[in-house]
């Protein structure tokens, strides 16, 4: 059969290459053979979870894949690179459809004709009419190989009557190299049937990798010449399963010990460990750990101990662990580093990974897992050049890194699972068989929590452990992710304890027996005094005189531009000394901002000494989470309670003798803490802008005064935070229901309250529907193939991603590159070149923000910037490239964009 399926035209000769489509697709077949008969990616348990064992399951999958590609049958495929003997292709006027949409056609064609359908389908006891119903969704599977569930056409032509002869030729033939495949009598059971459209994702995962590793030309050598079958899937097993060795060997999970085994430096553990270490773990099933205590308190070894556990017990092979923003991910990769090692036997090479989009910027991360194996396959499709690689794309992708044993992200890696991304099948694939730990779970909103929701119950349904680690987590989202992991188990939901009743710091586990709660002891109380200051001028006033005396000095600000107004007030008082001064926050390119954040973590991290005395840093709330900052004092903007606790944990972190030096044991000698908050004065009936009127930019970032106003009641009415005692009085203070909210602020309160909602409707919608398997209908709108969102900016706090589908509900941002023009080139500000020294110059602005300020700006001719993005491979509508010259006004190392916001001359 004389039909290609790979094209390659050498740029020197011009001689075109092919490769013909019958071997392609046992290229394919024979590595899915392979891959469930050595269980990679842990095949074979996958495929047994729908009733396809053994033999009979391996050539089953074999046989699903052998025509994976079947739709480049279809003339309007093959006419892209003629090759003879279809003379009547040229004249066919059709429309131009996918091939994975023409494959599922043409199977969806069969079904109609029972005759044709008996001779191309595995044998089984099951009758005709009942095999094409069960089997449908194991074509759309098979069909959808290239991420998206393909959507049935209606009377299309793109086949003629030869293209279709011989493609069901293709598939009689075929299917006599699989004698032992079976449709198992077990599908026709509800319960299977079920459970198969769940699985169906992860199944259609190991389809992706099946084929993109099946495309790779350095192990399967393209054929232009016609083989006999069963003569070429001998050659294609011996070459797939050379390319399978080159897979890293999966490392085998070593006993757990004990706790100092994975953190030597435990010589005690906390009592909330202690639980981890003991708590009983079932054998089957699915696991939700709810782990609650203080920021600082060890929650992350408590976790890390947990999935150690689970993992030697057989319940999971490896860990992704995700996080909020870059920074705080990118902290936990550092930490992470040590303990890989000591999760797996000796001699064990586990692979990390670290997943976000800026994650080769990261000093010390390298990604190698895909690099010998996938670079440099072949993969045409409607949106690609035909030279082009789907399979290098893939290892140069984020996508990737939920497949290695060990990986470290932004939560929005994991998110894109459920939701309706290109390829989430994969980001699935990677976690069905891990341990699942989301650190910093209050920090998510309705959005956000509505789309971990979905995630908690299909990671359930898969029986993937799951832990959730909170130092502020509300009543509210506590019974939100109980009851979305208790909605996919067979069982009558637990009720969870009342929020009078529930202690804090607290173990819950929760499982198909129901809800267990442990109250557990802290390890580390604190109290943290509460003052109040009015105006900016007072801020600015104790700040100098703190510093004066030595004394390292934080202040959150909410907005970039009060940031900034601060800082410039403290330079321009005379009074400090400039370089004792830094400001952090969110619009900067990123590798200033990460030598921002790698200076203040040594300045006032645990380890400085000497070098903190007098040090202020003037910070947004890319500070609050995760950063090991230890500030003597510190000021914040009035925030909601949840944020405050947060930001306190800034505040004597580490215990310290007086002159700062960090104390291995017993007390602080600093006094006690107090947290300062900036905030209006009290009014007992606020007025609409009780709020606005101080924080005029601070009242569109947390929008719900009514919040703030509670906020501030309860703080004023305790006098101090206590932790753990108050911990929860003060979240329930302001997150809990029937509060009393004043007249003024119900608009706000009621606005906010139906932004929620929206927000979570918006999320809704963009979820998969997995109770209806890997097909078109599994999502909410009628979206093609070619409408499923096929890629993202960036997972930071600041980012917007492209398309109609997003992790964040986030307002629409642009891409900024700064550049340099040097002797007329235009090169990175970062310095060096190539595409990390411009990721390492690049920044993400609110689109509002940016058309304020961009007349501010000095950036790229239309012409010029066209040339650029077309260079780069970027989206013109969503970048831009300033040109940071000497002298610039507009941007600065210490200050960040600022645009009109411009340093005025003294």
């Amino acid at each position: 059969m004389r039909y290609w399926a790979k094209y390659r035209k050498d740029h020197i000769s011009g001689v075109g290459r092919i490769h013909l489509l019958p071997c392609h697709l046992l290229d394919v077949a024979a590595v899915g053979y392979l891959m469930v008969t050595n269980n990679l990616f842990g095949a074979a348990d996958t495929l047994k979870q729908v009733g396809l064992e053994g033999e009979s399951g391996a050539q089953f999958f074999a046989w699903l894949l052998s025509s994976h590609d079947i739709g480049k049958f279809a003339c309007s495929f093959q006419r892209e690179v003629w090759v003879g003997g279809q003379e009547d292709c040229r004249e066919l006027v059709c429309q131009n459809f996918r091939h994975d949409v023409l494959g599922y056609a043409f199977w969806r064609e069969i079904f109609e004709e029972p005759e044709k359908l008996e001779k191309v389908l595995p044998k089984s006891e099951l009758g005709t009419g009942r095999k094409a119903g069960i089997l449908d969704i194991w074509i759309s599977v098979t069909t959808g190989h290239h991420g998206v569930p393909p959507k049935l056409k209606e009377n299309l032509n793109n086949f003629t009557s030869q293209n279709k002869k011989d493609a069901f030729q293709y598939l009689e033939e075929a299917l006599k190299l699989f004698p032992l495949a079976e449709i198992p009598v077990c599908f026709k059971q509800k319960e299977v049937r079920h459970r198969t459209k769940y699985y169906s994702w992860v199944i259609s995962g190991l389809v992706v990798l099946c084929n993109w590793i099946g495309s790779n030309e350095k192990f399967f050598q393209w054929v232009d010449e016609e083989f006999p079958l069963k003569v070429y899937w001998e050659k294609a097993l011996s070459e797939a399963e050379r390319a399978l060795a080159i897979l890293p060997p999966s490392p085998k999970v070593s006993e757990f010990q004990n706790i100092r085994s994975l953190f030597p430096y435990i010589h005690t553990p906390s009592p909330l460990q202690e639980v981890s270490t003991e708590i009983q773990l079932n054998k089957i099933g699915a696991q939700l750990f709810i782990l609650e205590d203080l920021t600082g308190s060890g929650k992350t070894e408590a976790a890390l101990t947990l999935a150690k556990r689970l993992m030697s017990s057989g319940r999971a092979n490896g860990i992704f662990y995700a996080l909020p923003t870059m920074a705080t991910a990118n902290a936990m990769y550092s930490r992470l580093v040590d303990v890989l090692s000591k999760l797996y036997l000796p001699g064990s090479k586990p692979s990390l990974i670290l997943a976000h989009s800026r994650s080769r910027l990261m000093e010390g991360f390298t990604s190698k897992i895909w690099d010998n194996l996938l670079k440099g396959s072949s993969e045409f499709n409607n949106e690609t050049p035909v030279y082009a690689g789907c399979a290098s794309w893939f290892a140069e992708s984020s996508k990737k890194a939920l497949l290695a044993d060990v990986g470290v992200g932004t939560i929005d890696q994991a998110l894109m699972g459920v939701l309706q991304f290109r390829h989430n099948n994969l980001r699935l694939l990677g976690l069905e068989k891990k341990v699942f730990i989301v650190d910093e779970v209050h920090a998510y909103d309705a959005y956000m929590g509505k789309e971990l929701e979905q995630l908690i119950s299909v990671l359930a349904y898969y029986g993937a452990p799951i832990i959730l680690l909170s130092a502020t987590m509300s009543q509210t989202q506590r019974t939100q992710y109980l009851s979305a992991f208790q909605s996919v188990l067979s069982v009558e939901p637990s009720k969870d304890s009342d929020v009078e009743t529930l202690s804090y710091p607290l173990f819950t586990k929760a499982d198909s027996n129901g809800i267990e709660s442990i109250p557990v002891l802290s390890n580390r109380p604190r109290n943290i005094d509460v003052s109040w200051l009015s105006s900016e001028k007072q801020c600015i006033e104790y700040i100098i005189e703190k510093a004066s005396s030595g004394k390292s000095v934080v202040w959150i600000r909410n907005t970039i531009d009060d940031a900034l107004r601060a800082f410039r007030s403290l330079l321009s008082s005379k009074k400090i000394d400039p370089e004792k001064i830094l400001l952090f926050h969110s619009r900067f390119a990123f590798s200033d901002r990460q030598r921002i954040e790698e200076q203040a973590v040594s300045e006032l991290g645990k380890r400085s000494s000497s070098e903190r005395a007098g040090k202020i840093v003037i910070a947004t709330q890319v500070i609050e989470q995760s950063l090991d900052i230890d500030a003597d004092e510190l000021i914040s903007d009035l925030a909601p309670i949840d944020l405050l606790v947060q930001r306190s944990g800034r505040l004597h972190r580490h215990n310290r003798d007086a002159s700062g030096r960090v104390k291995d044991t017993g007390a602080d000698e600093r006094g006690t803490p107090v947290l300062h908050i900036l905030a209006p004065r009290w009014a007992e009936s606020p007025q609409q802008d009780w709020y606005s009127a101080m924080f005029h930019a601070g009242a569109y970032v947390y929008p719900n005064h009514a919040r703030l106003w509670l906020t501030q009641k309860v703080l004023r009415e305790q006098g101090t935070i206590q932790l753990p005692d108050n911990a929860r009085l003060l979240i329930e203070s302001v997150y809990g229901n029937g509060l009393d909210i004043p007249s003024g602020l119900q608009d706000s309160a009621l606005e906010d309250r139906g932004k929620e909602y929206s927000a979570r409707s918006m999320a809704k919608n963009n979820l998969i529907v997995f109770s209806a398997g890997y097909s078109s209908v599994s999502f909410q709108e009628d979206l093609s193939s070619a409408d499923w969102n096929s890629g993202v900016s960036d997972d930071i706090d600041d980012s917007y991603f492209a398309g109609d589908v997003s992790t964040r509900l986030a307002s629409e941002s642009v891409n900024i590159w700064l550049a340099q023009n040097t002797n007329g080139k235009i090169i990175p500000y970062s310095g060096g070149d190539g595409p990390e020294a411009w990721e390492s110059s690049r920044l993400s602005v609110r689109r509002g923000w940016w058309e304020k300020n961009k007349n501010a700006c000095i950036g790229l001719s239309e012409d010029c910037l066209e040339d650029w993005c077309r260079e780069h491979k970027k989206n013109k509508d969503y970048s831009l490239v300033l040109l940071v010259e000497e002298n610039c006004d507009f941007y600065t190392d210490r200050e960040g964009l600022v645009g009109n916001n411009k340093k005025q001359e003294e």
